[in-house]
């Protein structure tokens, strides 16, 4: 009310114990609306303002160098210290396998909706394309698949939220690239070379 964002008349309005027309509020009082459309639609804009307002800012750390230098106990010694995620090649090339193992067993579960079920089944046409990818590469993974696999988890909203510590990869400039790079549609929307929740800020 100091800053007169709102009238007298508004906040008791909204301050009062009952039950009002969702038009009567948009439409009657003059206020500045943020997330119009609804909590759960803003669900990660009110999530980024909280941590900002709070200064729960995440720590996105990215260790590199080569082999048997330390990388990962140091990592260790990180993630214990400021109880972040420990992010590396392993670790999410199995769990984004085990998430698509899950995901294919529900295939003639009975109960299963046909938007799970034709969800399930995308899954295991991509189980069978990353088996086929690694033939190829003699018992590796593809790196574009390997990329989509970081990129998921360090999506993730764990990792968003709470922060991560990247261990090993990527390895070379157009690694980092195509893993921190903007995809297309934020490209399209931002002037920014790179996704900026996702970029670590320490390497």
């Amino acid at each position: 009310l100091s800053k007169n964002l709102i009238t007298q008349a508004d906040f008791d309005q909204l301050t009062i114990n009952l039950r009002l027309d969702a038009t009567s509020v948009k439409e009657a009082m003059t206020i500045e609306w943020v997330a119009e459309s609804g909590f759960i639609e803003n669900l990660l804009a009110i999530a980024d303002e909280y941590r900002v307002a709070r200064c729960l800012l995440p720590l996105r750390v990215c260790i590199l160098g080569p082999p048997a230098v330390g990388k990962t106990t140091l990592a260790k010694y990180l993630c214990d210290k400021y109880k972040v995620h420990h992010i590396h090649m392993r670790g999410v090339i199995e769990q984004n396998l085990d998430e698509l193992r899950r995901s294919i067993a529900r295939i003639g579960t009975e109960g299963l909706s046909d938007e799970d079920e034709a969800e399930a089944l995308l899954d295991r046409d991509k189980m069978d394309s990353l088996e086929e990818g690694k033939q190829e590469n003699g018992g590796r993974y593809a790196e574009d698949d390997v990329i989509e696999f970081f990129k998921k988890t360090l999506n993730s909203a764990a990792c968003r939220n709470q922060g991560f510590i990247l261990e090993g990869f990527p390895k070379t400039m157009e690694q980092a690239q195509k893993l921190f790079g903007p995809d297309e549609e934020e490209e399209e929307e931002s002037s920014s070379s790179y996704n900026a929740e996702i970029t670590p800020e320490t390497i």
